[in-house]
């Protein structure tokens, strides 16, 4: 692959990319959810982001990058 030509998305370097926008997604979510009570106590409302958030949101996710990580050899 020449300089600027892009890649196939269902090649070695698509999986790559792949596995890094899930991977980038999941740290979104843990992001927000570890950020939001601390923003939301500062307004002056009390409340708390547990396992359980976590465990629904990034769960999924988690799922399909394992099974992109299984396909990707």
């Amino acid at each position: 692959v020449r300089a600027g030509q892009g890649f196939d998305p269902l090649s070695r370097e698509g999986g790559l990319v792949l596995n890094n926008l899930l991977l980038t997604v999941i740290l979104g979510i843990v992001l927000i959810g570890t950020l939001y009570p601390i923003a939301a106590q500062a307004m002056g409302e009390q409340l708390s982001v547990g396992p359980p958030f976590f465990n629904k949101t990034t769960g999924p996710i988690a799922l399909i990058l394992v099974a992109a990580m299984a396909a990707g050899p």
